[in-house]
């Protein structure tokens, strides 16, 4: 396994999705470069499972994927754009951490 290019596209795929996120709460609505930056973590996550071998369990991996299904409820909330920007680095930094902890303990483990 090649554990710095998984962290490396982890990384990458966490700060497109923060910056097509930011830039949809910003602009109050979908735009062309905010889906740009969204599908670009999206192809990451390919990347990482086709490329590099290593396609995750949605059951072993839920830790990462519980603060991204809470940021799709914020866009339904009322709240100001600045506390729904927060909220979205928040949760990000949250579930790329439980990411980075996942990566590191299948390093132990090889």
């Amino acid at each position: 396994m090649n554990f710095k290019k998984r962290i490396i596209f982890s990384s990458l795929r966490y700060v497109f999705w923060s910056i097509g996120l930011v830039m949809y709460a910003l602009n109050k609505g979908d735009t062309i470069l905010s889906t740009v930056f969204l599908l670009l973590g999206v192809l990451t996550i390919y990347i990482e499972d086709y490329k590099l071998d290593h396609s995750k369990s949605l059951k072993k991996h839920y830790k990462e994927i519980i603060p991204i299904a809470f940021i799709l409820l914020i866009f339904f909330l009322p709240m100001t754009q600045t506390l729904k920007i927060l909220l979205f680095l928040l949760l990000l930094a949250i579930s790329y951490l439980f990411s980075l902890q996942q990566i590191f303990k299948e390093k132990e483990t090889v």
